[in-house]
């Protein structure tokens, strides 16, 4: 199976510029996306070609690990501006395991880290463009989870998942959709964290994730391993933690994620010195996930 490396890919990362150009035409969309109370539930059942390509883009069905690099822009939205404000990159395992019931379950390993618009280096600062204040970036610790998607399309979390009671959670896959070389799936969802003290707005994190491959490599050919690429955007209203203050309240994130069988083809593409720099010890328990 060909790899998407470092130097042949077929679907190379946007350009800078290109990432920009997206935020205006998407702001006003997520933010009103974004005030619903749960994400709507999807009109079709995702059914078995459905889930099966989805889980084939989203990891690879013979169990081996998948890798995602996701790099794009965040940004403050504030009276109708959007001011980009830092890189940020995503390097993620996963691991999908086939349940009896039909449904699709996947264990992630992941970890992200802020880089400089302008070299792309790890960055440990950035500045606030609402206040001028040069806030310290959290490297957040890498994460291990688990989401699961029913026959209906319905992403669910465990229910022994340190999230459950913490936050509210709402998603959905919806039914493939075909074009004439690509499939594209569609994964959306929405969480919300408690009301901060004085407040009565749930701090809400909204994603939309396209997952597109070429339809040879899908349901038709059966291939375990399907080369794919994803465009995220995401949307939060609020300060829900440590993790986001000193950021804007309203924040806009646009990425793009390459997939990779090969977990050296993934490393050396996201740089083993900055996920060192900023997760030690990460890259050798990614080695070991399965």
């Amino acid at each position: 199976m060909k790899q998407i490396g470092k130097n042949e890919s077929e679907t190379p990362w946007p350009a800078r510029r290109d990432v920009l150009g997206k935020a205006g035409a998407l702001a006003s969309a997520l933010a009103f996306f974004a005030q619903s109370e749960s994400v709507a539930q999807p009109r079709k059942a995702l059914n078995p070609t459905s889930g099966l390509d989805y889980a084939r883009l989203r990891a690879s069905l013979d169990g081996r690990p998948a890798y995602w690099l996701s790099r794009g822009v965040k940004y403050a939205l504030s009276d109708f501006e959007i001011t980009p404000i830092h890189g940020f990159n995503m390097l993620e395992g996963i691991v999908y395991e086939p349940q009896a019931d039909g449904s699709h379950l996947f264990r992630i390993f992941e970890a992200p880290y802020a880089s400089d618009l302008d070299t792309g280096e790890v960055i440990d600062v950035y500045t606030n463009p609402l206040t001028g204040e040069a806030v310290p970036i959290p490297h957040i610790n890498p994460l291990s989870l688990f989401y699961a998607v029913d026959g209906s399309g319905n992403l669910t979390i465990p229910a022994d998942d340190p999230r459950i009671g913490k936050v509210e959670f709402s998603g959905f896959v919806q039914p493939r959709q075909s074009f004439s070389t690509e499939v594209l799936s569609e994964e959306r969802f929405v969480t919300r964290s408690p009301a901060p003290p004085g407040s009565s707005e749930k701090p809400a994190l909204t994603e939309l994730i396209n997952y597109t491959g070429a339809a040879s490599s899908l349901s038709d050919n059966g291939d375990l391993f399907a080369e794919a690429r994803k465009s995220i955007v995401v949307f939060r209203n609020g300060i829900d933690g440590p993790v986001a203050s000193g950021y804007p309240p309203m924040l806009l994130a646009l990425y793009e994620g390459l997939k990779f069988l090969s977990f050296d083809d993934a490393v050396q593409e996201a740089g083993e010195l900055q996920m060192e720099r900023t997760h030690p010890g990460f890259l050798e328990r990614l080695e070991k996930f399965t």
